[in-house]
């Protein structure tokens, strides 16, 4: 087995995951800063914007420089045949990943609308002259769980097409001498 291969693509499906994560969680994050003390939206987003920053370029780090991070931890030894087991090692943890995050998104989902169910079933119908209360963290998350959701049906359906243009664009690059 060649740990090299299977170090790099952990470590890139690690940065797709802290991407992913980061962005899906930025509408929460938004919406806790705007009700809990910013004194406007401008100011929410800034704060917001800065405790994302260091998330966003570790993720980004660990996709476009695993092998800096690989090298470190399993050595610079390579083993033939070391692209294709990246290659499709990638593409099967890339299908897995984004299961993961489209169950994650169908479950957080479920969550916000058995929420609204639950709340509609406690307030008799004589109370209904206000719409039912939509909380700005509730909309929010689900927006998070729809971007789970997509981001997972794109990793879970297009697995090679992203892996191959991720490894396209690492190729492209233009290489040191030395």
């Amino acid at each position: 087995m060649n740990y090299r291969a299977v170090t790099t693509v952990t470590l890139r499906l690690t940065g797709v995951a802290v991407l992913i994560s980061t962005l899906s969680h930025s509408p929460v994050l938004f919406a806790t800063l705007f009700r809990s003390g910013a004194s406007s939206a401008r100011e929410a987003l800034l704060v917001m914007a800065m405790a994302e920053v260091v998330p966003l370029l570790v993720g980004l780090a660990l996709i476009y420089f695993p092998a800096r991070l690989t090298s470190l931890v399993v050595g610079t030894a390579s083993e033939e045949g070391a692209d294709d087991q990246i290659e499709g090692l990638g593409q099967v943890a890339a299908i897995a990943l984004g299961i993961y995050f489209f169950a994650s998104g169908f479950f957080d989902l479920v969550y916000y609308f058995s929420k609204y169910w639950v709340y509609r079933l406690q307030m008799p119908k004589d109370e209904w002259s206000d719409p039912v209360p939509i909380y700005p963290h509730d909309v929010a998350g689900a927006v998070s769980a729809v971007v789970q959701l997509i981001a997972g049906s794109i990793l879970a359906l297009k697995a090679r097409t992203l892996y191959r243009w991720i490894r396209r664009i690492r190729e492209t690059r233009p290489k040191s001498d030395n």
